[in-house]
């Protein structure tokens, strides 16, 4: 009894694999000039994370700039 259930397992998980891992096979088929187009396009998506990020740094630090020269202004007022 064990070893035919065993059996229909196994020949379930074999046809279930003989059926799907072609067709994954064949949606993952990626062309050499598709990869090549999907690095150039992940290449230039990091340039423009990195820019962004770089922008994000300058906005900070004007805005802290901002901060102490507002500071600084009051200081120099209450000393007036």
């Amino acid at each position: 009894m064990a070893a035919s259930i065993s059996f229909c397992i196994n020949s379930y998980v074999v046809n279930r694999y003989v059926k799907t891992v072609p067709l994954a096979a064949q949606m993952l088929d990626v062309r050499r000039n598709q990869k090549l187009e999907m690095v150039k396009e992940l290449k230039m998506e990091k340039v423009r994370l990195q820019e962004q990020l770089i922008h994000k740094r300058i906005s900070d630090s004007i805005t802290y700039l901002d901060g102490i020269s507002n500071f600084l202004h009051r200081l120099q007022n209450l000393q007036n």
